[in-house]
C-alpha cells in the first residue's frame, strides 16, 4: 500500500482504537506513570515498515490497529527509565519501546514508527451550506460552482475545463477517499438528436454516459446501471450508478467502492457538464447528495429550451379517450398534472404550471390510463437502463466483495458501442 493511501486511514483508526478502549477494564486506577513522561507518547504511531498503526491515549491504554481500521490487540502502557513496555489484555505478553533521538519510536526488535498528526475528522454532510465558490478554468472560466468548507477545490491538469473536489482531512475515514470532478466536456454529433424531445433525447444521453464512463474508468469499472433520465425544460440530465474494483485507489484497497455519474446537455452549445463522484460504498449516497447540490449551484445556463416546437402558454383541456392516440388525459382538475396532445399528434405534459414537451406523436401515446409511453421503437431499448432502479438498496443475490449489483447487472459493457442513431430511421 502507498504512503498517501495509508496516511489517510490513520486518523480514523485512532480514533476508533482509543474509541473501543473506553470499554476496556483498565485494572486499577493508581496514577503511579509520570503524566508529563506519558505526555510524550499519547497520540498515533505509525511502523515505517509495516501497515500497522500503535495508538496510544491519556489514560495509558494502548490499541494496534492495522491499515484497514481493524483493531488487533489492546491493553496497558506500563513506563519505564527507558521508555515504556505494552502489556497485552488477553495474554502475558509484553512489548518495549524507546524513544529516538529524532522523535521516534523504536521497538525491541528495533522497527521504527512516527508520529502521525490527527488532523480533521468532522466530514462535510448534506446539510452544510455551501459557502465556498470556486470558478472552472479554461473555456469556462466565467463560471462558478458553490462547495461545501469542508472540502477542497481545485482545477485538474490533465482535463480541461475540470475541477476536483476532496475532503478536508478526515485522514483514516472512509470520507477522505470520497472525491468529486466536475467538468464541461465535448458532447458531439448529437445536437440534431436532442433538440427533438424527450424520448429521442433519453437514448443519446444514455449513449454518451456509457462511452463516457467507459472511456474514464473502464480498467476499473465492474458495472453501470444508468436511471434517473429528466427533462427539466432548459437541460436534460441522466444518471449512472457505478461499481468500481477497489484499485481504482490501490491495489490493496479491499472495500466496495460506488460511483455516481451525472451528465447534464444545456443545448447545442458543442458542451456538456459531467460530474462524477466516486468513494467507498460506506458514505457514497452522502457525497453524491452533497454533488447534486453543488450543480445546483453552477452557474453557467443558457436560454435553450428541451421543446423542440414553441411552448403552448397553456394545455389543452380535452377528456382522454379509448383511442391510444388520444388528445389529452385531464381528470377535470385544471391544476392536476397531465398528458396531452397537441394539433400535430405530439405529446406535452402539463406540471400544473407548465408545459414540458414529451416526444413528437410517432415516438409515443397517451393510453386509457392517462399516462405516456413510448413507443416500442421509440428507441430505449438497452438493457442496462432502468427507470426504477433503486440506487442504493438492492441487495443483489448474494453477497460479495463489490456489493453484488443483482438483478440490475449485465456482462456485457460493449452493449452500447452497437448503438447507432441510425436505428431510429429517417422519420425525424
Amino acid at each position: 500500500m502507498n504512503g498517501k493511501i495509508l496516511m489517510k486511514r490513520l486518523t480514523a483508526i485512532l480514533m476508533v482504537a482509543l474509541l473501543s478502549l473506553q470499554f476496556i477494564a483498565c485494572g486499577d486506577d493508581s496514577k503511579e506513570a509520570d503524566e508529563s513522561a506519558l505526555s510524550s507518547y499519547v497520540g498515533a504511531w505509525k511502523y515505517d515498515d509495516y501497515d500497522l498503526i500503535l495508538a496510544i491515549d491519556e489514560d495509558s491504554q494502548w490499541a494496534c490497529a492495522n491499515g484497514n481500521g481493524d483493531i488487533l490487540f489492546t491493553g496497558k502502557v506500563v513506563l519505564n527509565k527507558d521508555g515504556f513496555t505494552l502489556e497485552y489484555n488477553d495474554s502475558d505478553d509484553t512489548d518495549t519501546f524507546q524513544m529516538t533521538a529524532d522523535g521516534k519510536l523504536k521497538d525491541k526488535d528495533g522497527s521504527t514508527l512516527s508520529k502521525v498528526d490527527m488532523g480533521n475528522t468532522e466530514p462535510p454532510t448534506v446539510n452544510d451550506q455551501l459557502t465556498q465558490v470556486v470558478y472552472f478554468p479554461g473555456k469556462f472560466e466565467a463560471f462558478s460552482i458553490n462547495y461545501p468548507e469542508k472540502m477542497t477545490a481545485k482545477p485538474r491538469t490533465d482535463l480541461a475545463n475540470s475541477l476536483d473536489f476532496n475532503v478536508v482531512g478526515c485522514a483514516g475515514m472512509d470520507d477522505a477517499f470520497a472525491t468529486t470532478m466536475v467538468t464541461f466536456q465535448p458532447f458531439q454529433d448529437i445536437d440534431q438528436y436532442m433538440g427533438k424531445g424527450a424520448a429521442l433525447a433519453k437514448p443519446c444521453m444514455g449513449y454518451l454516459l456509457n462511452n463516457c464512463v467507459n472511456t474514464y474508468f473502464g480498467s476499473h469499472l465492474i458495472n453501470m446501471i444508468g436511471t434517473d433520465f429528466e427533462d427539466h425544460g432548459s437541460y436534460y440530465s441522466i444518471k449512472g450508478y457505478m461499481w468500481f474494483s477497489g484499485e481504482i485507489y490501490d491495489k490493496d484497497f479491499d472495500k466496495p467502492v460506488r460511483g455516481v455519474t451525472e451528465m447534464r446537455y444545456f443545448g447545442p452549445t458543442g458542451y456538456g457538464m459531467i460530474a462524477t463522484t466516486i468513494a467507498p460504498e460506506s458514505v457514497i449516497d452522502q457525497y453524491a447528495a452533497i454533488t447534486a447540490k453543488m450543480l445546483d449551484t453552477c452557474t453557467y445556463k443558457t436560454d435553450w429550451s428541451t421543446a423542440p416546437k414553441v411552448v403552448p402558454a397553456q394545455p389543452q383541456q380535452k377528456p382522454k379517450s379509448s383511442n391510444k392516440k388520444s388528445t389529452g388525459s385531464d381528470s377535470g382538475d385544471y391544476n392536476t398534472p397531465y398528458y396531452w396532445t397537441d394539433e400535430d399528434g405530439d405529446i406535452w405534459y402539463w406540471n400544473g404550471y407548465e408545459n414540458i414537451f414529451q416526444s413528437f406523436g410517432s415516438d409515443g401515446y397517451i393510453d386509457d390510463d392517462g399516462e405516456y409511453y413510448e413507443s416500442n421503437d421509440a428507441g430505449w431499448d438497452v438493457d442496462n437502463y432502468y427507470d426504477d432502479y433503486d440506487i442504493y438498496s438492492d441487495p443483489g443475490d448474494g453477497f460479495d466483495a463489490w456489493s453484488d449489483p443483482g438483478d440490475y447487472a449485465y456482462s456485457d459493457l460493449g452493449d452500447y458501442d452497437d448503438y447507432s442513431y441510425d436505428d431510429y430511421g429517417d422519420d425525424w
